[in-house]
Parts: structure tokens; sequence; C-alpha cells
């Protein structure tokens, strides 16, 4: 394996990351405010109808099936990328 795909593959995982992170805001975006029980639920269940299937579909198509330490790195790197650049203070 060459190191461009290794870093190929670990920026795409950011990516992901970055992704669902984004994804869950706004889920978080519609429930703000609100204390419905039932519609927290119902978007909580599609963000993870839709997160898992995007994540088993990375690992086999970027990263060719294999998942490796690395890979979990980038996709936490996404999401910390994602909460550093968030601003509390949009959502209120």
């Amino acid at each position: 394996m060459i190191i461009s795909e290794q870093l190929l593959r670990f920026v795409s995982c950011i990516g992901f990351g970055v992704a669902a992170a984004l994804l869950y805001r706004i889920r978080a975006w519609f429930t703000r405010g609100r204390v419905r029980f039932v519609l927290d639920a119902l978007l909580d269940l599609g963000y993870w109808i839709v997160v898992i299937p995007g994540f088993i579909a990375m690992i086999l198509t970027v990263c060719q099936g294999e998942l490796r330490l690395y890979h979990l790195c980038g996709i936490g790197c996404g999401v910390v990328l994602t909460a550093c650049f968030h601003r509390t203070e949009a959502y209120k």
C-alpha cells in the first residue's frame, strides 16, 4: 500500500466524520427549544438510519473492507473539527 492511498483514506474518513457531525447538528437544530419526544426520537432514528449505512458503504468502498485504527481516528478528527468550528450562539 502506498502512503498516498492511506492519506486519501484518512482524509475520506475525516470527511465522513465532518458530514456525520454536521448531520447531527442539523438534527439538533430541528429539535431546539422543543420538548417533543416523538419528533426527537424520529430525528434520532433518521440520523442513525443515514449514518450507519453510510459508514458501512465508506468502509466497503473507500477503505476496501478494512477497518483500521487510523480510519476511526479520521472519523473522530472530523467530528472534533466540526465541534471546534461550531458556534453555540448560532442556535440560540
